[in-house]
């Protein structure tokens, strides 16, 4: 038989809603890009190197800062960051989102000196596959960004 139109579209939300959410710590996190371990890896290097800074800044500066890293000049300069092709507005989006969502986590794990090596694996459910050596990442890590 032939299937309406409404029954189609229906399918196809379902699908997507499966596809591009997932439940993160009790979270609904939305990605539009499949990247989101290497952007987690690139956002946690900068974080690092902005609270290596320190300088007495408040939570907010620090992650207005770290945003910086995802600006598309500064992810272009990431050797080997993602195989394929990238549509570069919905790569920032999603850079942003990690910072937006994970960044203040990540500089609380700092402050009190837990070891941030599985922070993206635990956080955003990240296999080992999706992530990447994160000695690579250490280029985008500096504050002049």
């Amino acid at each position: 038989g032939i299937l309406s139109f409404d029954h189609d579209w229906e399918h196809m939300t379902r699908l997507s809603l499966v596809f591009w959410c997932r439940v993160l710590g009790g979270r609904v996190e939305q990605w539009y890009s499949v990247h989101r371990c290497s952007l987690c890896q690139v956002v946690l290097a900068r974080i690092q190197a902005e609270h290596a800074v320190g300088g007495g800044r408040s939570e907010r500066e620090v992650l207005a800062s770290t945003k910086k890293v995802c600006k598309r000049h500064v992810l272009e300069g990431v050797k080997d960051l993602v195989d394929g092709a990238i549509h570069w507005p919905t790569f920032v989006y999603d850079c942003e989102q990690v910072v937006d969502g994970f960044g203040a986590d990540m500089l609380d794990a700092l402050s009190t000196d837990e070891d941030l090596a599985h922070f993206c694996k635990e956080e955003l459910g990240c296999k080992k596959k999706e992530l990447k050596d994160q000695k690579k990442f250490q280029g985008v890590a500096h504050p002049e960004l």
